[in-house]
């Protein structure tokens, strides 16, 4: 008789349609999950009615550049007199476009963002100019709409792939969006100004996905890496993130992962270059901007009055010295003892995700935590800190309130502690909670409550790892 066929596996459509639905399950059957999502549902709903009403007076200067490079080939954008020649040409081009209807001037985000802006603050990399000026249409209200939806969208994304990297449930994760949509200061700011800072957010996660596998394949590691390289090149600060990766990739011996990511990092940042240099018919910009890189953070000396939340800034007004050349080594060598210490433990390491105690490798959960304390480091180094810039403690943030490693876990007092600490520093970087309650109105104040919240969640993150050890009163922080 003919041997029967084997019968083929179920379609991996079935899977992960009964996967949709189990989680549909999950928020019908549980009344608080539920509210969190309709919790969701509305942060999302009012920070889209929100995003498109603003004027993103950081966005019309990436926009500003960005158009006159597609227009007229300007080139050195970098220049006091340049800075002042385009803001005076898109100026006026905005007062023509609207006319000397004063509802038309109201109801204009472009003039507006024109008035504010007539001196632009061309600070940013060549690249992300180029990306800017390849991107928009020209109409500048439906080119920000675009860019506000899209960074909306993005940052939504974000905060959902690293819940579920991190074990959240459905309803901790629509929580977590809620959350970190509607009250939280630094997204709000981020919103209203039109920066890029949701854009970093959404490129870790989808690095974070792409390295997703426990052993991702070399084509993996090589894209995630060239999308990380390019997120530098379009931001520098997230070279403080790529520097604490690598870092922890070697203390746990990851060199596989580590040199096949950092040859993609590099093939990004040269891709980035030269696609940058050919719109610019020029390297020169890079030079320039190079060139005048150290004084123009030198002309960013901004006082705490005008928004600068920098824990260097409340430093050098508290105690009179500027510790700029002191933070950084001091977060990053923090941070370099601790990963030694957890890397070199013995038998008491334990790396969550691991399936077995002898298992060293770092699982994506680590890799959300070296993500956050990089993240940390480049705002607790600056002497520059917006309050947007703070979006960048959110994987940390996340990691630390993180639910336990497996269903019904029972978490011991010093994790219990921990995460009521860490949501303390999450309200702190918030900011809105404190300022309704106590009236908080003085720069300084905000100023040390948000930083102070920073380094909370830095020293919290530290004491985390640490419970890598047996016996920490902090088990099981890190343990599978």
């Amino acid at each position: 008789m003919p041997k029967k066929k084997p019968q083929r596996a179920a379609p991996d459509r079935l899977h992960t349609r009964a996967r949709g639905s189990a989680v549909l399950d999950s928020f019908l059957g549980k009344p608080l999950a539920l509210i969190s999502l309709l919790l969701a549902v509305f942060a999302v709903a009012q920070a889209w009615s929100y995003a498109g009403s603003q004027v993103c007076i950081d966005y019309y200067q990436f926009w500003a550049v960005g158009r006159v490079l597609h227009e007229s080939g300007v080139r050195d954008v970098y220049s006091d007199a340049e800075r002042r020649s385009i803001g005076k040409m898109m100026w006026e081009k905005a007062r023509a476009q609207v006319g000397p209807d004063a509802q038309a001037k109201a109801a204009s985000k472009r003039y507006q963002a024109a008035l504010y802006r007539q001196t632009l603050e061309t600070y940013s990399t060549p690249w992300l100019y180029t990306c800017f000026a390849l991107l928009s249409s020209g109409d500048y209200d439906r080119d920000q709409n675009l860019f506000q939806y899209f960074c909306l969208i993005c940052y939504v994304l974000a905060v959902v792939g690293m819940c579920n990297i991190l074990g959240y449930s459905p309803g901790s994760t629509a929580l977590a969006v809620a959350s970190f949509l509607y009250w939280f200061g630094p997204t709000v700011s981020d919103t209203d100004v039109g920066n890029i800072n949701r854009l970093e957010l959404a490129i870790l996660a989808l690095f974070l996905w792409m390295q997703r596998s426990d052993r991702p394949a070399a084509w993996q590691c090589l894209l995630s890496g060239i999308l990380l390289g390019s997120g530098v090149m379009f931001k520098p600060n997230l070279g403080f993130v790529v520097l604490i990766l690598l870092l922890g990739w070697l203390v746990f011996r990851c060199h596989r992962k580590l040199v096949l990511t950092a040859a993609g990092m590099a093939l990004g940042c040269l891709a980035s270059f030269a696609i940058s240099a050919a719109y610019f018919h020029s390297m020169r910009p890079w030079l320039d901007w190079a060139k005048e890189l150290p004084r123009l953070m030198n002309e960013l000396d901004i006082p705490l009055s005008h928004g600068n939340y920098a824990l260097a800034r409340l430093v050098a007004g508290i105690f009179g010295f500027r510790p700029s050349l002191v933070l950084p080594p001091l977060f990053i060598g923090s941070v370099v003892i601790v990963l030694l210490r957890a890397g070199f433990a013995g038998n008491g390491l334990q790396i969550p995700g691991s399936p077995k105690q002898a298992d060293r490798k770092p699982s994506l959960k680590l890799d959300v935590l070296l993500i956050g304390l990089g993240g940390t480091v480049s705002l607790l180094s600056a002497q520059l800190a917006w309050l947007h810039y703070y979006l960048l403690t959110m994987p940390l943030a996340l990691y630390l309130l993180r639910p336990g490693e497996s269903e019904g876990t029972k978490l011991s007092t010093g994790r219990r502690v921990l995460r009521w600490l860490a949501l303390l520093a999450v309200l702190m970087i918030a900011l809105e909670p404190f300022k309704a309650i106590f009236n908080l109105t003085a720069a300084g104040g905000k100023a040390a409550l948000v930083s102070g919240g920073a380094i909370l969640l830095f020293t919290l993150a530290l004491l985390d790892c640490l419970s890598c050890f047996q016996g920490s009163a902090l088990k099981p922080g890190l343990s599978h």
